[in-house]
């Protein structure tokens, strides 16, 4: 293998690192996925790895990440075509508790009995025992398959290949080898390396990438979107706003309204802002989004109505719960006045949207007026 952390941004390839697996998540699954965008924040959940669920269950995106990240001469072995999704219900208890992957499996070409298996993982902060995780879950996934009848009969081990989707906000990056993690001088794990456990395991390293690398990849707008949020947790880029609103056109193209639903959720839960570019950008890509962006904002309304309720309930304040209360019918002005700024003039720019959100109750109400006369954006702000 080779000696250097095998990532996407890096220009070293594991020859030895082989296997894909995929398989066609159901309607039933994704619509499953998609509500637990929604919820995981109020559970206490990530909306990380609830995306990167939904998003890499899909064949499409598991394969485009694969042909990514493997050396051209590993896939060419492979029928990546053929990639099938493996329901995980043999890792053990304690396992699931340290990973959020996805499993697959793939045929190797001329030999449709011998399979690669690919553990695709996500990671929203670095682990510096990431390779030690990895190894647990290989030998776990060792010892299942040795106790299984084909296992049994072969007395071989699987190829398990782990690929790790890395987005640390920090740009911190994992450790490339398990060898890494040795204590002892480096000169001492050098000479023992031949009778200690190493290996190297494939890092799709997102912050490291630019937006255009990411396009590059695929054409599936599933793909795009999943990693370019990844990547930005949500926020986006103001100058990708094309390139974002293409996406969700193509999206409403294919009528995959689940995977839509489930970006916009996600963007509005990750963001800092009330609309952030990526929910602009899905508004002006289709009229059906658009009735999904209103759908969160309502949502976002609702919820501060009941943290209020909640909060003065909790502290037996009536100041608590009328603070909740306008918390969300602020955040419902501003998602409406917004909404009308861009049903007049077109796509809001970042810097009036961030001064609509800053406004008071009072000028909020005073630029609604002056929207049913203005002739121009700036003229809605004029005397601000």
């Amino acid at each position: 293998m080779s000696d250097a952390s095998v990532r996407k941004s890096d220009p070293v390839r594991n020859p030895d690192a082989c296997g894909v697996s995929a398989g066609c998540a159901g309607v039933g699954m994704v619509l499953a996925l998609v509500a637990a965008v929604a919820e995981d924040t109020s559970r206490g959940g990530s909306p990380h790895d609830t995306l990167f669920h939904l998003a890499f269950s899909e064949p499409e995106v598991a394969r485009a990440e694969l042909l990514a990240l493997l050396p051209p001469q590993v896939s060419a072995r492979l029928e990546l075509d053929a990639l099938t999704q493996v329901t995980n219900r043999t890792v053990s208890t304690r396992l699931r508790s340290l990973f959020t992957d996805v499993l697959y499996r793939v045929p190797v070409r001329g030999d449709d009995e011998v399979f690669v298996w690919f553990l695709l993982e996500h990671q929203s902060t670095a682990d510096r025992l990431m390779p030690f995780r990895v190894l647990q879950y290989e030998v776990d996934r060792w010892a299942t398959h040795l106790r299984s009848r084909a296992g049994r009969r072969s007395g071989r081990l699987p190829m398990v290949v782990p690929v790790v989707i890395l987005h640390d906000p920090a740009g911190r990056r994992l450790p490339a080898r398990l060898s890494e993690l040795y204590e002892g001088p480096r000169d001492l794990v050098a000479l023992l390396a031949p009778l200690l456990p190493d290996f190297a395991y494939l890092v799709d390293d997102l912050p490291s990438l630019a937006e255009d690398d990411i396009e590059s990849r695929s054409a599936s707008a599933v793909y795009r979107l999943a990693l370019w949020l990844l990547r930005s947790r949500g926020e986006g880029a103001a100058d990708r706003f094309e390139a974002y609103r293409e996406a969700f056109a193509r999206l409403a193209d294919e009528e995959k309204w689940a995977f839509a639903d489930a970006f916009l959720v996600y963007a509005m839960r990750t963001s800092s802002e009330v609309e952030p570019v990526v929910l602009r950008a899905a508004r002006a890509a289709s009229p059906k989004l658009t009735e999904g962006v209103m759908g969160i904002w309502q949502q976002k309304i609702d919820e501060g109505r009941a943290e209020g309720v909640a909060q003065g309930r909790e502290q037996g304040l009536e100041q608590g719960r009328e603070q909740g209360l306008e918390q969300g019918l602020h955040h419902g002005r501003v998602a409406m006045l917004l909404e009308q700024l861009a049903g007049r003039f077109g796509p809001v720019p970042t810097d009036v949207a961030q001064h609509v959100q800053a406004g008071s109750a009072e000028e909020l109400r005073r630029w609604g007026l002056r929207l049913l006369t203005a002739r121009t954006l700036a003229g809605v702000f004029e005397d601000a």
